[in-house]
C-alpha cells in the first residue's frame, strides 16, 4: 500500500483501497482527475470519490468497492465483467457510471434506484435493451449507448426530460420516440451509424439543440419542421452524410446559426435556394451526390471557408461564387464542368482549388489573381495551355496538371518560386522554358509520358529536387546535367525501343551520389 497517498484518506477508504490492491495484485495510483484508460482513484476531502478499474481482467466488481460510500464516479473499462450486482445500490452518491468495453448483457431494473445518477455510459457492451423503468433516473443528463446492439428505446424514454445529450453512435436504433420533442433540455444528439429511417415532427420543439449527427443512417427525407430546431440560436452543426436523402426541405434556410453542414454521399440533385440564407455557414460538405446545379445566390454565404462539391453532376457554376470572400478550400473534382466563371479570380483567400476530372479545355486568366493559392489540382481535363500569367501564383506549393493536352509552359512558370511538387505526367509537353530552372524549392517533379526531347540548361538550378520521374520521356541521350542535382534521391527512367540506351556511366555516377534509380529497359 502506498502510505504516502493513503495518508490523505479517511481510515475506512484507506482500508478498502488496501484490500482492492491485494485483489488486483498491484498498486493503484492516485490521480488528479478521472481518466477512463487508467487504473486510479481521485480523492476529495480525504474520501475516494472516483475509481477507475481499467484493464485488470476482472470478471466481477470486487465487493469492497461497494463500501466506498462517497464514490461519485465508477468506471470499469476493458474487463470481462458480464453483470452488475445489486450491491451497486450501496453507492447512493454515484453520479457517473461508466460501463465501457465489457460484455455486460443487460442493465438490471434495480439500477434505476441510483437516484443521483447523472451519466450512464454503456460503450461497447452487449446490452441490447434498456429497462422500461429507466425513466425513474430523473437526474440523468447523459446517456451513452455507443457501439451497443440496442435497436429500440423504451416507451418511457420521451419522459426523461433531464437528458441533455444522447450519445448513441454506432448502435442499431431504428426509431426515435414520436414525442422526442419533450426532451427540451437536449443540447446534442449523436446518432451516427444507426438504422434511423425517419425523424418525428416533434424534433422542432428541441429549441436548445447545438448539434445533430445523423450521418450513416437510412434517412430518405427530413420533416419540414426541421427548420425550427435550435430556436435558442445555438444550433451550429448538422451531420446528414451517408443517408438516402433525395431532397432537403426549404425550411433548412431557417437554421441561421448553422456553421457546419454535412450532406455528402446522399442522392441529392439540388440544394434548396434557402440554403443561401445561412450566412454564418463555414463548412458546406456535399460531395458524392447527384447535384446538377448549385443555388444562384450561393455568394450570400459570406463566411463560407470550405465548399466541397466534388463527384456530382455540375455543368456550370454561378457567377456569385466569386463573392465567397472567405473561401479557403474549393473542391469541384469529378463533375462535368466545361468552363469556369471569371469571377473565380475574386476568391483571394482561396488556398486549395480542386477542379480535376472535369471537361475543362482552358482556365480563366483571372485564376492568376488567387494570390494565396497553395494547392491547385487541374488533372484529367482537356486543357491545352496554362494562363500566361500563372507565375503570379507566388504562394503555389503543389500543382497537379497530369493527364491533359498541354504542349508548352508559359515563360512566367519559372516565377512559381514556392512550388515544391509538380505533377505533369501524361501531357504533350514539347519543351520546357529556360525559366524552369528558377524553381529553387521544387522537390518532386513528375514528367512521365511527355514528348520533351531535351531539358533546358537551367535545369541544374533545381538544387532541391529529390524525386524526378522521366519514364517514357524521349530524352536522347540522358543529359549528364542530372549528376549536378545535389539532392536527387529517386529517378524513374524507362527506355523505348527507339532510344539509344542510356549511358551506363551516368547511371553509375548517380547511384554513387546516393540516387536510387528505377530503370526499366525495353527489349528491342
Amino acid at each position: 500500500m502506498n502510505t504516502k497517498e493513503n495518508g490523505k484518506l479517511m481510515k475506512r477508504d484507506a482500508k478498502i483501497l488496501e484490500e482492492l490492491e491485494k485483489i488486483l495484485g498491484c498498486k493503484i495510483q492516485q490521480e488528479k482527475q478521472y481518466a477512463s484508460r487508467k487504473l486510479g482513484y481521485v480523492v476529495r476531502e480525504n474520501k475516494i470519490v472516483v475509481l477507475s478499474l481499467f484493464n485488470k481482467e476482472l470478471k466481477e466488481i470486487p465487493n469492497c468497492v461497494f463500501d466506498l460510500e462517497d464514490l461519485e464516479r465508477l468506471a470499469f473499462r476493458s474487463n470481462p465483467i458480464s453483470s452488475i450486482p445489486k450491491d451497486i445500490l450501496k453507492l447512493s452518491n454515484l453520479k457517473f457510471l461508466h460501463i465501457i468495453e465489457n460484455p455486460v448483457k443487460e442493465i438490471p431494473e434495480y439500477i434505476t434506484e441510483l437516484k443521483n445518477l447523472e451519466v450512464l455510459c454503456l460503450f461497447t457492451t452487449n446490452v441490447s435493451s434498456l429497462p422500461e423503468s429507466i425513466c425513474k433516473l430523473s437526474n440523468l443528463k447523459q446517456l451513452w449507448l455507443e457501439f451497443s446492439p440496442i435497436k429500440k428505446l423504451p416507451k418511457c424514454f420521451e419522459n426523461m426530460i433531464s437528458l441533455d445529450q444522447l450519445l448513441f453512435a454506432s448502435a442499431k436504433i431504428e426509431k426515435l420516440p414520436e414525442k422526442i420533442g419533450n426532451l427540451t433540455k437536449l443540447i446534442g444528439i449523436q446518432m451516427e451509424y444507426n438504422n434511423l429511417k425517419e425523424i418525428p415532427e416533434s424534433i422542432s420543439k428541441l429549441e436548445n439543440l447545438g448539434y445533430i449527427a445523423w450521418d450513416g443512417n437510412q434517412l430518405t427525407s427530413l420533416p419540414e419542421s426541421i427548420g425550427e430546431v435550435g430556436k435558442a440560436k445555438k444550433f451550429r452543426y448538422f451531420g446528414l452524410s451517408r443517408n438516402k436523402l433525395s431532397s432537403i426541405p426549404n425550411s433548412l434556410g431557417k437554421l441561421t446559426e448553422l456553421e457546419f453542414l454535412r450532406l455528402e454521399k446522399n442522392q441529392l440533385k439540388e440544394l434548396p435556394e434557402s440554403i443561401t440564407n445561412l450566412s454564418k455557414m463555414q463548412h458546406l460538405i456535399a460531395h458524392d451526390n447527384k447535384l446538377e446545379s448549385i443555388p444562384e445566390d450561393i455568394g450570400n454565404m459570406k463566411n463560407l471557408q470550405v465548399l466541397k462539391l466534388d463527384t456530382n453532376c455540375l455543368t456550370s457554376l454561378p457567377d456569385s461564387i466569386g463573392e465567397l470572400k472567405n473561401l479557403q478550400e474549393l473542391y469541384l473534382e469529378g463533375n462535368q464542368l466545361s468552363s469556369l466563371p471569371d469571377t473565380l479570380g475574386k476568391l483571394t483567400e482561396l488556398q486549395e482549388l480542386w477542379i480535376g476530372r472535369n471537361n475543362l479545355s482552358s482556365l480563366p486568366e483571372s485564376i492568376c489573381h488567387l494570390k494565396n493559392l497553395q494547392k491547385l489540382v487541374i488533372s484529367e481535363n482537356k486543357i491545352k495551355e496554362l494562363p500566361e500569367n500563372i507565375g503570379q501564383l507566388s504562394n503555389l506549393r503543389f500543382l497537379n496538371a497530369k493527364r491533359n493536352f498541354i504542349q508548352s509552359l508559359p515563360e512566367s512558370f519559372g516565377d512559381l518560386s514556392n512550388l515544391q511538387e509538380l505533377q505533369f505526367g501524361y501531357n504533350r509537353l514539347h519543351e520546357i522554358p529556360d525559366s524552369f530552372g528558377n524553381l529553387k524549392n521544387l522537390k518532386k517533379l513528375y514528367l512521365q509520358k511527355n514528348w520533351t526531347p531535351s531539358l533546358p540548361e537551367s535545369f541544374v538550378g533545381l538544387v532541391n529536387l529529390s524525386h524526378l520521374n522521366l519514364n517514357h520521356v524521349p530524352l536522347n541521350p540522358l543529359p549528364d546535367m542530372l549528376m549536378k542535382l545535389p539532392n536527387l534521391k529517386f529517378l524513374w527512367i524507362q527506355e523505348e525501343y527507339f532510344f539509344t540506351p542510356y549511358p551506363e556511366n551516368i547511371l553509375q555516377q548517380l547511384k554513387q551520389q546516393g540516387c536510387e534509380i528505377f530503370h526499366m529497359q525495353v527489349e528491342k
